[in-house]
C-alpha cells in the first residue's frame, strides 16, 4: 500500500502503541474529487478506491531496525522512527497543514512537510 500524496489537514495528534502519532484527514473531498477524475480519465481502474486513513506514526518500541530494513507493516501509514515522529510530534501543532510528496529523500522515501517549511524524511 502507498500513503496518498498530497497536502492534508491535520486531524488529531495523539501519543499511541507506536509512539506519537499524526492522523491526517484523508480522503477529503479533494482527494475524492481527483479519484473520480483519474477514473474518468481512465488513468486508473474504474474500482479503484481512495483509501480510508493516513496515519503518521512511530514503529513498537524497540524497532527502529523496521525503518532501516525497510519492512513494510503500516498498510499505508508513514512510519518514522522513534526520535524522528517525536521530533515531528512536537514540531507541528494540531490542524497543521501537511504535505506528503515522494522520492525527495534521495533515498526514494517519503518526505512529509508541514507549513512552517521544516521537513522530516522517512525511508
Amino acid at each position: 500500500m502507498a500513503s496518498a500524496f498530497g497536502v492534508h489537514g491535520q486531524v488529531k495528534t495523539r501519543p499511541s502503541i507506536w509512539g506519537y502519532f499524526l492522523w491526517l484527514d484523508y480522503p477529503a473531498s479533494d482527494s475524492l474529487r481527483k479519484l473520480k477524475a483519474a477514473k474518468g480519465a481512465g488513468r486508473i481502474p474504474v474500482n479503484a478506491e481512495a483509501g480510508s486513513q493516513i496515519r503518521i506514526h512511530g514503529v513498537p518500541s524497540g524497532k527502529d531496525e523496521l525503518i532501516d530494513r525497510r519492512v513494510n507493516w503500516t498498510f499505508g501509514c508513514i512510519s518514522l522512527k522513534s526520535a524522528g515522529i517525536e521530533d515531528l510530534y512536537h514540531a507541528v501543532g494540531r490542524g497543521t497543514p501537511v504535505q506528503i510528496v515522494s522520492g525527495r529523500t534521495g533515498s526514494g522515501g517519503t518526505q512529509i512537510r508541514e507549513k512552517t517549511g521544516a521537513s522530516h524524511a522517512s525511508k
